[in-house]
């Protein structure tokens, strides 16, 4: 124990010594370790742990799929017959996501919300915080109103008064019985505010017809011992069954399955791998470049092993010295890395904002500072372990008889080997990078077809009206809106451009023989008012624009928007990332030899500095202080240096007993 406390004392007082050194080196291995623990702790976060519900690896998500469309919201009375004929499923409930306006509680204001089975609840198992959720009779219709409030809701609009359970709040205009406050960090299916019965909404006509699909999404739970892939199977024999009952809507309609985590994570989750591959890479470019400067470092300092070798130490004595250097190095990195990520978190954070999914579960926890602590471990051997090998390999007799100040002809093959590899990977990095930009600069410069600046948007949800009080409201609001001093067009939409939700419609054409209705065409309908081409800025190809009396009459038109929707190691990894990739071509001729050319200048560049130093040098003072050693009067760099540890070693022998 003695020897090894005596090897972190000397590579701390070599690290000391060559603070500049020391410098260096920790900032490379900084930057790389901060970058792999900030992602590592968002893959943890976002992939890697299981959800906030007890044995959420039984919860799936469903939904219906076609044979060229999936993740289609499922029709009310299929989810009843999936409820009733299952036998996979411990439980099984649905939800689907909404808004609904607050009133009475302070200024209007529009919540997100959601409707939801008891069963979800059940499948959850996750206890309010105050009160409790509605069951099975409160989820029906013809049941008395009542709502779930979440936490956030309850703070900002009742200030956290626990009175607010079992009082009445008005939602859409209706009153509801507040049953229970949910915990801060329950967010189902999405950051939502309030959670209202599913099943009373199923009273409306349009609920039981096959060809509607209200937005409902499937939520289960499934029993012990139950594959997911048993369930598919399940749920697939009775789609089939419901296709031969009901050909007209259910013609080639399927389950789709899959786990509730794999749902919420998306297509997020390829795109964290190859980032967390990506910052890997840097990682190893960063061992590559200390273990260049170890080995660098240690050329100077040959003749000082071999001083240590021929006064007795064993090669893994000399090997465990560099070690021991290394891992502090590796120690430091990891400390300076640790508070780096914490920055790069916050930039994540301001970034990605809610578009992240388990954005608020992402923090620099244990398991962050167990992975930092393992990556310096890692890495201390990565970029210790070659300029070790080489220290024990020293040749007493060849080093020592050397005059100069260190003997690098043993290392250079290994150096050069590790600048390669360095060069060899930043290039795969700079090239996918390079790709990703142009990709992104792409998108910028798209064309969407429509004004993307100047126009402003404002949702607006309104409790169950006639019909009549409805257009009433939104005449009057055009016009107010239009009267404004800064509005030179105003108008309406059901979905603003860009937007993913989508309403189908299926229709005829006159004059042609009516298919089946499941092979009926469908198309995407957006209903607008009036002016909306204009304010839009979109042109039409042909005919006129909508007007009021077009309000009472039907009408189409088609606007003219653009089609928006519409190295061998370096190859390997831009064919991986083509998928992501917009109007580039995985192997881009400009991108590579841009990055080419930036690598060649940043390693002219390298060469140029130290060899204009070098330059520098008096030819006269330089073989002075090579060979004035030799007459006995000054013994300079690695024979000062290696004269000194001798005697130091002979010392503590001699004292001891004990090889240093």
């Amino acid at each position: 124990m003695t020897t090894w406390w005596l090897d972190v004392r000397s590579g701390a007082w070599q690290l000391r010594r060559n603070s500049g050194f020391a410098a260096v080196a920790v900032r490379t291995l900084a930057l790389g370790m901060g970058a792999n623990t900030a992602i590592f702790s968002v893959v943890d976060a976002v992939l890697l742990r299981p959800l906030a519900y007890p044995d959420s690896d039984q919860l799936v998500w469903l939904c219906e799929r076609g044979p060229d469309w999936s993740n289609g919201p499922i029709a009310y009375p299929n989810c009843i017959e999936w409820r009733n004929q299952q036998s996979v499923f411990e439980r099984f409930g649905v939800c689907s996501g909404n808004n609904f306006t607050l009133t009475g509680a302070g200024e209007p204001v529009r919540l997100a919300g959601a409707m939801v089975s008891a069963e979800v609840f059940a499948a959850l198992r996750t206890q309010p915080e105050i009160g409790r959720v509605f069951g099975d009779d409160e989820d029906n219709p013809g049941a008395a109103p009542v709502a779930v409030v979440s936490h956030a809701l309850g703070q900002d609009r009742f200030g956290g008064d626990a009175g607010i359970v079992n009082k009445p709040i008005s939602v859409d205009g209706k009153l509801h019985t507040v049953l229970g406050v949910m915990p801060a960090r329950f967010e189902f299916p999405g950051k939502v505010d309030l959670w209202l019965p599913a099943r009373p909404f199923s009273a409306e006509s349009s609920w039981q017809r096959r060809d509607y699909h209200p937005g409902l999404f499937g939520l289960a739970c499934l029993k012990p011992g139950v594959t997911l892939a048993k369930a598919r199977a399940d749920l697939d024999v009775i789609a089939v069954r419901l296709e031969q009952q009901y050909p007209e809507s259910n013609k080639t309609r399927r389950v789709q399955i899959d786990r509730l985590l794999d749902n919420q994570v998306g297509n997020v989750r390829r795109a964290l791998w190859i980032l967390f591959g990506a910052v890997s890479l840097v990682l190893v470019i960063a061992c590559a470049n200390v273990a260049n400067l170890l080995l660098a470092r240690a050329a100077a300092h040959e003749q000082e092993m071999a001083v240590r070798a021929a006064s007795g130490a064993s090669p893994w004595r000399v090997a465990r010295q560099v070690l021991m250097e290394g891992g502090l190095l590796a120690l430091l990195g990891a400390i300076v890395g640790f508070l780096f990520a914490k920055g790069v978190l916050r930039v994540v954070g301001v970034l990605a904002g809610e578009s992240m999914p388990r954005a608020p579960e992402i923090s620099l926890d244990l398991r962050a500072l167990l992975f930092s602590g393992l990556a310096a471990v890692v890495t201390g051997i990565l970029f210790g372990l070659a300029p070790a090998w080489h220290a024990r390999r020293v040749s007493l007799q060849g080093t020592l008889k050397e005059t100069g100040c260190g003997n690098t002809s043993g290392r250079a093959g290994l150096r050069q080997g590790l600048v390669v590899a360095e060069v060899a990977l930043t290039l795969v990095l700079l090239a996918g990078a390079g790709l990703l930009l142009r990709s992104f600069r792409g998108l910028l410069q798209v064309d969407p077809g429509f004004v993307v600046d100047r126009v402003l948007t404002f949702h607006i949800d309104l409790p169950d009206r006639k019909d009549e009080q409805r257009i009433l409201f939104y005449h009057a609001l055009l016009e107010n809106v239009r009267a404004l001093p800064a509005v030179q067009a105003a108008s309406l939409a059901s979905r603003i451009p860009l937007n993913e939700n989508r309403w189908d419609m299926r229709f005829l054409i006159e004059g042609r023989p009516e298919p089946l209705p499941h092979l009926r065409p469908s198309l995407r309908v957006h209903l607008i008012a009036p002016d909306y081409f204009r304010v839009m800025g979109i042109p039409l190809l042909q005919g006129r624009d909508f007007t009021e009396q077009d309000n009472r009459e039907p009408l189409s038109g088609t606007s003219s928007g653009s089609n928006w929707g519409a190295g061998l190691g370096s190859f390997g990894l831009t064919r991986f990332l083509s998928s992501l990739l917009y109007e580039v071509s995985p192997t881009d001729p400009l991108t590579f030899t841009g990055v080419a050319a930036l690598l060649a200048a940043v390693t002219l560049l390298a060469c140029y500095l130290p060899a204009r130093r070098a330059a520098r040098v008096d030819p006269m003072v330089a073989l002075r202080c090579e060979w004035e050693g030799v007459d006995g009067r000054r013994v300079c760099c690695a024979h000062r240096n290696s004269m000194r540890l001798w005697n130091w070693c002979a010392q503590h022998t001699l004292r001891t007993g004990v090889e240093p």
